[in-house]
């Protein structure tokens, strides 16, 4: 499959929003978007084509596991949610093996980004069945001329390149913790 360039600036493109911010308990849209890069699609554009396992339907929960369609022997699972600390953070991490939304082995450690500057969020991703780059960023960091301390998040979560027969699990997550 061939890598496809998406962006929330697409036409029918889903926007990174907030969407409860009651009392310590925040959400934000990242599983929609998500649903939307790595599954459906929009507008003109298909999902990367890879499958999505679970979401909970736990109240005040947006939590989603994905499943890649790795080139090695296993393929990766990809939990996405909102982070609790604040309304734009976005958390990811990769596990083995997926019991349910709480229970999971082979994990990874977390990485996640939080965009402090409010206003308008901004996204852009590319990926394949295989693999994804995700960058999320404000209005503030498009919009800063004088460059600073201010840049996007960026995660990336798919396959590796690897030597045949080193290892079957050959994919990762890279990206910052915050």
């Amino acid at each position: 499959m061939a890598v496809t360039f998406y962006s929330s600036e697409d036409a029918s493109a889903p926007q990174l929003e907030v969407t409860r911010n009651v009392c310590g308990n925040y959400q934000n849209s990242i599983d929609k978007v998500m649903d939307a890069i790595l599954v459906t699609g929009y507008g003109s554009k298909p999902g990367c084509g890879w499958t999505k396992e679970i979401s909970s339907d736990v109240p005040d929960s947006n939590r989603t596991v994905y499943k890649n369609n790795s080139a090695h022997q296993d393929d990766m699972f990809l939990l996405v949610e909102s982070g609790k600390q604040n309304s734009l953070t976005i958390r990811m991490q990769i596990a083995d093996i997926v019991t349910d939304l709480e229970t999971y082995s082979g994990y990874s450690q977390v990485v996640s980004g939080c965009q402090t500057h409010g206003g308008q969020q901004y996204w852009m991703a590319v990926g394949d069945e295989r693999t994804i780059i995700f960058l999320f960023y404000s209005w503030y960091v498009r919009n800063n001329s004088s460059g600073g301390y201010y840049l996007p998040h960026c995660i990336y979560a798919g396959d590796f390149e690897i030597d045949e027969g080193s290892n079957h699990k050959g994919w990762g997550l890279l990206g910052s913790y915050k």
